[in-house]
Order: structure tokens, then C-alpha cells, then sequence
């Protein structure tokens, strides 16, 4: 019994080194993008041929500058950290394949949202940063977050079998459901925003320099853009689609911070008193990040945290959403 609990508790402190590395894996994925380095390396999965980017071979044949070895050598090491946690990933499938600490279904889930995810990663280059995959690269990262919170959600409640969770229809809480899927179309958005270089059109704040009312394009949100010159570096939308992506995201932080107020009221009042001081603290440090990314002009380390500070209260959010859901359902029962 003492063996199965050691192993239990190692298992659990692997799910918890996942989810802070996915953490991270994601931080650096979007500092890759915005130090312009998504497409440093040409070719995918190597990097002009070569697996290690420090090869100084690789710098002579390919008459690589100081910036353009800069960018290949940013790119290449987001690939070893991803590389790294699929491996970390791969032993928490086959450790509870073998052990079965929770149900199976949560880890093959992963498995295939790990593979799928580096099929996107793959798209990301070969179809030169196109906004549609790399919301869809960042929403996969995002999903394996949320598998990893479920794993280690049912840990905690030491029961192998899951899926009573997801059975039980009849248990709904409107307003936490409606937050989670609020906060995940804002984040969504501004990768959008990020990826079609929307982030600095509107550099004034609060009010954009911009007619922005008149200027409202709705094609802007068409996933089906394509570029007439193969790649999307820099953008190819136009000032009044940019405008429109920038100020709906905006709008989408006013709307959010009302859900926020709502559901804070909410959990307060069931006695989730420290998550609800929690998420204020994380939402608030999210909204100043926001303000701080148009009055620094886009500083890539406050744009890194911006993005990491969102993926963060997404799982806060979530990891309540989930006690809610199993206190809903034992008084149900």
C-alpha cells in the first residue's frame, strides 16, 4: 500500500510538472511569434537540414546574419521544449495505461491531442503562420491544458472512474460555463489579433485614433484569408480590418471583466472565497497587461505574460468550475 501511494503521489507531481510545462511551452511559443521567429527555420522538423541549430556549419552554408540566426535559434528551441513535454506527456500515458491511477479515456485524449497538436505545428511553418493555424496551434496547446487539469482533477478525487462528470446533464452552472467559454473566445481573439498584426493599429488609450465605427469590416474575422504573396509575416489584412480585430477584442475585455464581477459574486457566495480573490487578482494583472502591451508598444516580455496570465485564469477558472460540477453532483445524488 505504501509503494501504490509513493507511485500515486510521483504520478500526480508528473501531471503537475506537465501543466506548468505547457505553461511555459505556450509563453514561449507566443515570444517566438512575436520576435517574428515562427518562421526562422524554413523547414520543419529540423532547421535547414540540421537538428542542432548551434552547428556553425549551418551558419556558413546557409549565410545566416546575426538576426536571421537569432530568429532560427528562438524557433528551434521551442521546438526541444515542445519535444521535451510530448515526452513527459508520452510517460503519463504509459505510467496509467499500466497503473491505472484514473480513467483511461482522460490520457488517450491527451495522446491524441498531443499528436494532433504536432501535426499543427508542422502546418504553422509549411503554411507560413497562417492565422487560422496558429489559433488552431494555440488552441491545441490549450486543450492539452485542459486534459491535464481533468487528470489532475480526478486525482485529487482519488476515483478511477471520471466520466460521472460528464454523464450527468441535468447539473449546469449558466454562469461559470458562460465565463469559461468567454474568456477561451478572448483569448482566441487575440491570437487572432496577434497573428494579423491588429496588436499596435489602435496606439492611444482608451479610445482608438481611429473611426473605428465607420471602419468596422466584418471580413476581418474570416479564417479563409488567403495572401497573394504565400506568406503571412507581417499581415495581410487591411487597416480597416486590423482596426476592427484590435477594437473587438476591446470590447471583448469589457464584456469579460462584467462576466468576471458576476461569477466572483457567485463562487463567493458558495464558499470558494479564495479562488474568488484569486481570479480578481489574476483578471485585474490580465487587464493592466492588456493596457500596458498599447502604452509600451507591444514590449515582448509584457506580451509574453499577457498571453500566459490568459491561459492561467482559463485553468483557474476551469479547476473551480470542476468543484462546482462535483459538489453540484454529490448533492444531486
Amino acid at each position: 500500500m505504501e509503494k501504490l501511494n509513493v507511485g500515486f503521489k510521483a504520478y500526480r507531481i508528473l501531471v503537475c510538472c506537465c501543466l506548468v510545462f505547457t505553461f511555459f511551452v505556450i509563453s514561449y511559443g507566443a515570444y517566438t511569434r512575436l520576435t517574428e521567429s515562427g518562421l526562422g527555420c524554413p523547414d520543419w522538423p529540423g532547421c535547414y537540414g540540421a537538428i542542432w541549430v548551434h552547428s556553425q556549419d549551418l551558419i556558413q552554408i546557409n549565410n545566416l546574419n546575426d538576426i536571421t540566426f537569432n530568429e532560427a535559434r528562438i524557433e528551434m528551441y521551442h521546438r526541444y521544449f515542445a519535444a521535451f513535454l510530448g515526452c513527459l506527456i508520452l510517460i503519463l500515458i504509459f505510467w496509467n495505461q499500466f497503473c491505472r491511477y484514473h480513467s483511461l479515456k482522460l490520457t488517450y485524449l491527451l495522446g491524441m491531442t498531443l499528436f494532433f497538436q504536432v501535426f499543427l505545428g508542422k502546418l504553422t511553418v509549411t503554411m507560413l503562420l497562417k492565422p487560422a493555424i496558429i489559433v488552431s496551434h494555440f488552441f491545441g496547446a490549450l486543450c492539452i491544458c485542459i486534459c491535464l487539469v481533468f487528470i489532475l482533477r480526478a486525482l485529487n478525487l482519488n476515483k478511477t472512474n471520471f466520466t460521472a462528470f460528464f454523464k450527468d446533464k441535468k447539473i449546469t452552472y449558466f454562469t461559470s460555463y458562460l465565463f469559461l467559454f468567454l474568456i477561451l473566445l478572448q483569448m482566441t481573439l487575440g491570437v487572432w489579433v496577434s497573428s494579423n498584426y491588429a496588436s499596435m493599429v489602435c496606439s492611444s488609450f482608451p479610445i482608438c485614433e481611429y473611426p473605428w465605427w465607420s471602419m468596422y469590416d466584418l471580413n476581418a474575422f474570416n479564417p479563409l484569408t488567403t495572401s497573394a504573396n504565400q506568406s503571412y509575416q507581417f499581415g495581410v489584412l487591411n487597416l480597416e480590418q486590423r482596426v476592427t480585430l484590435h477594437i473587438t477584442h476591446r470590447f471583448g475585455a469589457m464584456i469579460l471583466t462584467i462576466m468576471m464581477i458576476l461569477y466572483v459574486f457567485q463562487i463567493f457566495n458558495l464558499g470558494y472565497r479564495k479562488f474568488a480573490v484569486l481570479v480578481i487578482f489574476i483578471f485585474i494583472l490580465q487587464i493592466l497587461l492588456g493596457i500596458n502591451n498599447i502604452l509600451s508598444f507591444l514590449n515582448i516580455l509584457n506580451a509574453t505574460l499577457h498571453n500566459l496570465v490568459g491561459v492561467l485564469l482559463f485553468v483557474i477558472v476551469l479547476y473551480v468550475h470542476l468543484k462546482l460540477r462535483e459538489r453540484c453532483h454529490e448533492n444531486y445524488i
